[in-house]
This record gives C-alpha cells, sequence and structure tokens, in this order.
C-alpha cells in the first residue's frame, strides 16, 4: 500500500467542502430511513420491495461508514493513515459492496416492471422468504467474485487523486480478464437493466393512469412504490456514470483530467444523500413520520423549559403531533 503523497490544494478544498457536509447528512438521513422503515414500515411499500429497499439503505450505510468515511478522514489529514486493514475495507470490501448495489438495483427495477405487468403472478412467485435467500446468495457471490482477486495477487493502493484507496485489478494488465468481466458484466449490464426496466416502468404507468382515469385526478395505485423505485434508480444511474465512464477509461489507458477524478467521486456519493430525500418525497406515511418527531422535539423542548408557561401554540403543536401519531400507528398495523 502506498499512502505517500500529498493532495493537490484545489481537490483538498472542494473534497472538505463536500465530504463535511455529505458524510453527516447520509448517516443520518439513511438511519433514519432503516429505523422509520423497520419499526413504522413509512415507507408505503409492499413486504418484498420494503425488503429490498432496505438491503439497499443498508449497504449504503456500509458504503459511507467504510468508503467515504475515510475519504473524509484523508482528505482532513492529507495522506492515508488508516492503516492496511482499513485500506482492504476501503478498496476491496466497498468495491464487493457497489456491484451488489448494482445487481440490487436491477433486481429492484425488474421487479417492479414484473408486478406492473404481472401483479398476481408476482404476489405468488416472490415471497419475503424467497427474497432473503435471494438478497444473501446476491451479497455472498458479489463479495466472493470480488475477494477471489486476492488470490490472485491483487493488491489495495492509495491513490492520492481519488483521496481512497482502491484494488489495482481494474488497471493492471494481469488482471485483463477479470477487468472485463467486472466492468461489462457487474457494472454495463445491471445499469443498461435499470434503464431499460425503468423506462419499461414509466412507460407502463402512464398508460394504466390513462386507463384509469382519462381526465386526470385520480393517483395510480402503487403510485409512491414507482416514484420511489424510479427516482432512487436514476439518481444511482446519474451518479454512477462518471465514475463508469472513468473505470472504462482505464481499461482502455485512457487519461482523464484531475478534474473530473475529483468529480467522478463526488457523482458517486450523490446518491447516499439524495436516497433519503426521494424517499421522503414520494411517501406520505415517511412525512408524516418525520412530521411527527420533529413535533415531538418540539413538544418535549416546551415541556423541557416550563409546562406552566406553554403558549396555545405549544399546546397545538402537542396536539396535531399526538394526531400525527395516532394515525401513523393505525396505518403501521392495518
Amino acid at each position: 500500500m502506498d499512502s505517500s503523497g500529498d493532495i493537490d490544494p484545489y481537490s483538498r478544498v472542494i473534497w472538505t467542502m463536500f465530504n463535511t457536509v455529505g458524510v453527516p447528512v447520509a448517516l443520518v438521513g439513511n438511519s433514519v430511513v432503516l429505523y422509520a422503515s423497520l419499526k413504522y414500515n413509512a415507507l408505503e411499500l409492499g413486504n418484498v420491495l420494503l425488503l429490498l429497499i432496505q438491503t439497499l439503505t443498508l449497504l449504503d450505510l456500509t458504503l459511507v461508514l467504510t468508503k467515504w468515511l475515510s475519504s473524509l478522514v484523508t482528505i482532513v489529514v492529507g495522506r492515508w493513515v488508516l492503516g492496511s486493514v482499513m485500506c482492504f475495507i476501503a478498496g476491496t470490501l466497498s468495491h464487493a459492496i457497489a456491484i451488489t448495489e448494482f445487481s440490487l438495483l436491477a433486481s429492484i427495477s425488474l421487479y417492479k416492471l414484473y408486478t406492473l405487468t404481472r401483479p398476481l403472478a408476482a404476489n405468488y412467485l416472490f415471497t419475503k422468504t424467497k427474497v432473503k435467500i435471494f438478497v444473501g446468495v446476491l451479497i455472498a457471490t458479489c463479495c466472493l467474485y470480488r475477494f477471489s482477486t486476492l488470490l490472485w495477487g491483487a493488491e489495495n493502493l492509495f491513490y492520492k487523486e481519488f483521496m481512497t484507496c482502491e484494488p489495482n485489478d481494474l488497471s493492471d494488465e494481469k488482471f485483463e480478464v477479470y477487468a472485463y468481466v467486472t466492468i461489462f458484466g457487474f457494472l454495463t449490464f445491471p445499469t443498461i437493466l435499470i434503464v431499460v426496466a425503468n423506462i419499461g416502468i414509466i412507460v407502463i404507468a402512464t398508460k394504466s393512469k390513462r386507463k384509469i382515469n382519462p381526465k386526470g385526478g385520480k393517483k395510480l395505485p402503487g403510485r409512491n412504490a414507482i416514484l420511489a423505485v424510479s427516482s432512487v434508480s436514476w439518481l444511482f444511474v446519474i451518479s454512477i456514470t462518471p465514475i463508469s465512464i472513468r473505470i472504462i477509461g482505464n481499461y482502455f489507458k485512457i487519461e482523464f483530467p484531475g478534474w473530473f477524478l475529483v468529480a467522478n467521486q463526488e457523482f458517486c456519493y450523490l446518491n447516499f444523500v439524495c436516497n433519503p430525500i426521494c424517499y421522503t418525497c414520494t411517501s406520505s406515511r415517511f412525512k408524516m413520520f418525520l412530521m411527527t418527531r420533529v413535533l415531538r422535539l418540539r413538544t418535549n423542548q416546551a415541556t423541557t423549559i416550563n409546562v406552566s408557561t406553554r403558549s396555545p401554540t405549544d399546546n397545538s403543536a402537542l396536539f396535531i403531533r399526538r394526531s400525527f401519531e395516532t394515525r401513523l400507528d393505525v396505518q403501521t398495523y392495518k
């Protein structure tokens, strides 16, 4: 592992600002999504789709804690100081999780497309138990595939232009076949599936809404799930496009300018921050969950200061909060 060399000032300023804001926002946002979906089923999704989204959120949290947080420490210190074990975690392990996310999002998109075309068959074919087995096999397969290069002498190296550790098996000629399979089998092919499936979802959903209510105004059944899957999927495709271009370019020995190397890493982390925002915008129950927590903090703060001096506004806030909590509890146990 090469940990020498300073990060250039331009990249350091950009990464300091972006990482300092992005890491805590991503950690809090994805943790809230996971907690709300596990305890209150606050995302308004079916059991199968909810399980897949929870897995995706958990993988996002793992990448933030391993890949992104290590980049934040590196940019503050100016060099890699986390040791060889953390270099392996930020390199090979994070790449294993990343290619798992590609396949998982492709599975989510294809599943949603299938439920729109064959809803009854989907309910029979895809049970929660089967999906749990599928997710476990998918994660194990991607991790074993990614770790297999270590047996052939692959190393995790610190690249100062990326501010993180990465395995050298995608750029070393010795691993040309492996790099080809990874780029086109685990990155490009799932991305194509995500794009095609989501185009199909949009087309079918649009046609279905016109049949249900040609004049508009009536919401399509399952609208929130469609919006959640499509928004997260398109955001993922946008965020990984620059880094995919860089990986493919490295395979074909294409040189990129320094500003692009910084920009592709920024875009790669974009979906970690924006996924919770997508769930908030597409799920009314998740919005309700957030509002109850905000109102609870407000009323608890007012109670702590002085119960006797609570204003009518505070009493109204307490009433609204209890109303929201009652509605959320009722919907949770439906």
